[in-house]
């Protein structure tokens, strides 16, 4: 137990602070620019959350078994952070991709919800791990990046590479697993509830 305590300590002195308190500053810029985005249907930042809230929708159904639901949604938030962590191969990518998520959010919220419910969203207990776990994958890509461009080698790069890796899949994934199962479990429990209210 206290080999498992130490490793994630060593886990979480690798984290760059700085970097995940700056992403998250970059994400809420995103979600707060959302509103505007829409109301001047700005097409260029529009079609891709459009687009894949879509193709979720069309993947995911809310009656589908609890471990479908499960699965796919660990699935998506699972390759999204990974192409965060990537994105640090090119440099300035991370940074722009935490604008673009917090942006991509608030579109999706805010065209099927309404503009008041951001507030509710960012209250929902899923968010308090998904979004965490969103910037500090952009935190490792933006350090990455940052090494990349001190450096301009990517020998340096492999061992920094190697641990955000490790944070991946030691830290991120079991976190996302935890916020798929609750998100699931919130979700059967909304149309349980909605069924009795119609009975």
């Amino acid at each position: 137990m206290m080999g498992g305590f130490a490793f994630y300590a060593g886990i979480f002195r690798s984290l760059r602070g700085d970097l995940i308190l700056f992403s998250a500053l970059l994400f809420f810029a995103g979600l707060f620019s959302a509103s505007a985005v829409l109301e001047r249907e700005v097409r260029p930042l529009l079609w891709y959350p459009l687009w894949i809230w879509h193709r979720i929708q069309h993947w995911l159904q809310p009656r589908d078994p609890f471990i479908k639901m499960m699965m796919i949604i660990t699935f998506l938030n699972a390759t999204s952070l990974l192409a965060n962590i990537l994105s640090g191969l090119f440099v300035v990518l991370p940074f722009i991709f935490a604008f673009l998520v917090g942006l991509h959010v608030g579109v999706i919220v805010i065209a099927e919800t309404g503009k008041q419910c951001v507030p509710g969203m960012l209250l929902n207990p899923v968010a308090f791990i998904e979004l965490p776990a969103t910037w500090i994958s952009l935190s490792i890509g933006m350090e990455l990046g940052l090494s990349l461009l001190h450096d301009f080698s990517f020998v340096g790069l492999f061992p920094l590479f190697g641990q955000g890796l490790l944070v991946y899949g030691t830290f991120l994934l079991p976190l996302l697993l935890v916020a798929a199962f609750t998100e699931v479990l919130l979700i059967k429990w909304g149309l349980r509830l909605a069924r009795k209210e119609k009975e």
